[in-house]
């Protein structure tokens, strides 16, 4: 259930305010970017959403048939390419959507819950001499349905981590014909 504070209430009863979409996009725990399509820089619980020329379009969730399919599209103008790398060769990066209201004095309301979902594919284009990098969001429930890529072998986690011999003594049935059991 959504709980709206009263001072959410009395502004949209006031009807003289500004609906503003904030996102935030975490590549690493120190890598967190949070951009707003807002006028301004907007900060909202001590966490500033900067206002960026670098955001291009934000969709509205489009929902499929199937309960885990729902989508989110950003889209960035992204001339030094910083984002297309940024999100280049890995899936699952975390998005959060949230929407808040600034009144006409341009204090925001808090923080309305508004979508959460990973990464799920990228796609870089240009239109009129500019780059723009268009990352397509899924919901968490589409992860459920999806194949990991990674293997459980030692070649495979060498691939991620070449000091890690986890993977050793696991039977790779490719490469080994069969399993010997016991003292010999």
């Amino acid at each position: 259930m959504i709980r709206v504070s009263d001072m959410l209430k009395a502004e949209l009863r006031s009807a003289s305010f500004t609906a503003v979409t904030c996102l935030q996009i975490t590549f690493s725990s120190s890598d967190i970017l949070r951009v707003t399509d807002g006028p301004r820089d907007i900060t909202i619980d001590g966490r500033t959403y900067l206002a960026t020329a670098q955001l291009h379009a934000i969709s509205a969730p489009q929902a499929h048939t199937d309960v885990d399919r729902d989508n989110y599209t950003v889209s960035f103008l992204d001339a030094d390419h910083s984002m297309r790398d940024k999100f280049a060769g890995s899936s699952g990066i975390p998005l959060e959507v949230g929407v808040t209201f600034l009144s006409d004095s341009g204090s925001p309301t808090s923080l309305l819950d508004g979508y959460r979902g990973f990464s799920s594919s990228i796609e870089s284009r240009e239109s009129n001499g500019t780059l723009i990098t268009t990352v397509s969001f899924t919901g968490q429930l589409a992860q459920l349905d999806s194949n990991s890529p990674r293997l459980t072998t030692e070649r495979s986690q060498g691939v991620v981590s070449t000091t890690d011999t986890a993977f050793k003594y696991v039977h790779d049935a490719a490469y080994q014909s069969s399993i010997k059991w016991g003292k010999k």
